[in-house]
């Protein structure tokens, strides 16, 4: 079926020039010299042309997609003790997603505790409170940290909270967020 109000299949620019190719066996870096070839010749029926491209695309399965290429490891030291501390806050429109995390306490004595959440501002959502008696912290591998991927946004963003636990003290809390955008 051809786009409504497009040119002729055989009258259009992608299908003249991909017609004998496998579509499975385009790379992407092909897929972009065709399209920019076309801005570069202003082709008639620009609009349709694209959209061709697109469903050609989709059809041998080369469709760009997946995570931004960006991702960062986010530090942040909390010398705070009962107190909610923001670590991560994307900006407004973006989506990122919690990799991994650790945390290295200084000068700790007896059990540190943490509790991790995700905070509006408003309300702390819990996602694990766990106690470490260990100078290296690692809540993703505690048992109760939630088996599934944690997203973060300007409106849902990643907090933590540390205290000392029966008496445990220590002088900070350095903790390693590894996100990665996915929007």
């Amino acid at each position: 079926m051809t786009l409504p109000f497009a040119d002729k299949p055989e009258d259009s620019r992608v299908y003249t020039d991909l017609k004998t190719l496998d579509l499975s066996q385009l790379s992407q870096d092909e897929f972009n010299t065709l399209r920019q070839s076309m801005e570069s010749q202003g082709v008639n029926g620009l609009e349709d042309e694209y959209r061709r491209l697109i469903l050609l695309q989709m059809a041998g399965n080369n469709f760009p997609s997946g995570p931004l290429a960006q991702s960062k490891i986010v530090t942040k030291r909390i010398t705070s003790t009962g107190v909610v501390e923001t670590v991560f806050r994307p900006a407004v429109g973006e989506v990122w997603r919690i990799l991994g995390l650790a945390g290295v306490v200084a000068n700790r004595s007896g059990t540190v505790r943490t509790q991790i959440y995700i905070s509006d501002g408003t309300t702390d959502m819990d996602i694990v409170l766990f106690d470490a008696s260990s100078s290296n912290l690692r809540p993703m591998s505690d048992a109760d940290y939630p088996d599934t991927a944690i997203f973060l946004t300007n409106d849902t963003y990643f907090a933590i909270e540390n205290t000392g636990s029966g008496g445990g003290t220590y002088d900070y809390v350095e903790w390693y967020l590894n996100v990665i955008r996915v929007r």
